[in-house]
Formats: C-alpha cells, structure tokens, sequence
C-alpha cells in the first residue's frame, strides 16, 4: 500500500468519524493544534487506523504522532511488515 493510498484512507477515517472537513487535512496538519482533536478523540483513531489498516499497536505507540504524515508513514511501515511477513 502506498503512502498516498494510506493518506486517503486516513482521510476517510478523520472525515467519517470525527467530522472534519477533508479540506483541512493535509499531510502537515497537526493532529490537536490544526484538527482541533483531543486526547480521546486520538485514541478513538487508533481503533479505526488499526482496524482499517490490519495492524495490531497499542496506543501508546501512536502517542508521539503528532501530523498527519507521521500516521501515514507509521501506518506505511507496519502495512509493509505485514506484507512481508
């Protein structure tokens, strides 16, 4: 899966589930400071990313993610583990 298939996907994921229009998600948009999201509302994403992407982390792995290009290349990295495995 490419990095741009990821970010569509996470797109979907911000939009569908937290309202956020996908005129403000850009890959260097920040997570609390640009998307007005919260701490829950972050863990809440963990869920839909690990469930839509086929991954198992905790959320705590994703608690140094602070854009949306750092979930897009954590995601990048894991889905490529995945395949590879």
């Amino acid at each position: 899966m490419t990095q741009e298939q990821i970010l569509q996907q996470l797109c979907e994921i911000i939009t569908v589930n937290f309202g956020i229009s996908t005129e403000h998600i850009t890959p260097d948009a920040a997570f609390r400071a640009n998307l007005g999201m919260d701490s829950l509302d972050l863990v809440d994403m963990t869920f839909f990313i690990n469930k839509t992407f086929d991954i198992n982390e905790d959320a705590s792995q994703y608690h140094d993610l602070v854009t949306v290009q750092d979930v897009v290349t954590f995601v990048h990295i894991r889905t490529k583990d995945n395949v590879s495995s």
